[in-house]
């Protein structure tokens, strides 16, 4: 694993996989936290949950893990968006299709463990059906998921969520996520390259994109005086878009996050670059410029 991979997982996932000798062996813990300051920095009141299963047919094994800060504050907006939000990453966990493992309904997410319980079931029923078409057809394999989620940053009026996973489905190598979502605390309402920018300002961001990239993430790791932005990506620069998964607020400014193969190679890992609240808030709508804590000001 290269330098680039390394800083790419966001954040890294550290795999610590137990396999048993059965068939399901599944423990599931939940711990309730009034805040999570030492984890993370926050001050919101969460449910600490964790839950890891396996699941062997022939010779092929599987293995889940799902641990996460979860809201526990059943009267508040955000924490309802926060809730459903998670339920929708995790029924989307394993990336095959488009379509979900399972409906995050506002019941089942009201509920931590219920739904990483539902998650989990969905993800290794999925898994059963390959690994009983696997020994009909003798191929032996080896499957891990590992989810986590959590508060990374907060203020008075934003808070902002992340949600890590990894799934190898054998072959060479796994498959990392590093998403992230900014909810305004008052409305609940989740921040998004749509209802953040102002639409004619959008070609400045992609500049300050491409020199973000090169500058904090890419130059430090190419060779030669002539190397360029170009070099390093799969897509011409000139087009670059913003990330599959929305802008985040964080403490130095608003954090823009790649995939893995979204613009760059594998060993690229996520390409990511922060620009400064002073810097982008011109870019920003009215209503969101708001937003930014005092300390960016």
């Amino acid at each position: 694993m290269t330098l680039s991979t390394i800083k790419g997982i966001y954040p890294l996932l550290t795999l610590c996989m137990v396999m048993t000798a059965g068939c399901s062996n599944k423990k599931s813990t939940s711990e309730n936290i009034n805040e999570t300051k030492e984890e993370a920095g926050m001050t919101i009141a969460t449910d600490s949950l964790f839950l890891s299963d396996s699941l062997i047919i022939g010779d092929s094994k599987a293995t889940t893990k799902i641990t996460g800060l979860y809201p526990s504050d059943t009267d508040s907006r955000v924490a309802d968006s926060v809730r459903l939000w998670i339920g929708d990453r995790l029924s989307h966990a394993i990336g095959a299709t488009a379509t979900p493992l399972f409906e995050p309904t506002k019941t089942l997410v009201s509920n931590g463990d219920s739904l990483i319980a539902v998650a989990n079931d969905s993800i290794l029923a999925d898994t059963r059906r390959d690994f009983e078409q696997f020994l009909t057809d003798g191929i032996t394999t080896s499957y891990e998921y590992d989810f986590s989620f959590r508060p990374i940053y907060t203020t008075d009026q934003v808070l902002t969520y992340s949600f890590s996973g990894y799934v190898y489905l054998g072959g060479a190598h796994g498959g990392a996520t590093g998403a992230g979502q900014t909810f305004v605390k008052e409305s609940g309402v989740g921040l998004n390259g749509d209802n953040m920018f102002v639409p004619s300002r959008l070609d400045e961001l992609t500049a300050m994109l491409r020199q973000g990239l090169w500058e904090q993430y890419f130059k430090q790791d190419m060779e030669g005086d002539s190397t360029t932005l170009r070099d390093a990506l799969l897509i011409n620069p000139d087009t670059l878009h913003l990330p599959v998964f929305p802008p985040l607020f964080l403490e130095d400014g608003i954090n823009f996050t790649y995939q893995q193969y979204e613009i760059a190679c594998y060993a690229a890992g996520m390409p990511s670059c922060t620009i400064s609240y002073d810097s982008i808030r011109p870019l920003l709508t009215p209503e969101v410029a708001k937003l930014i804590p005092v300390s960016g000001r």
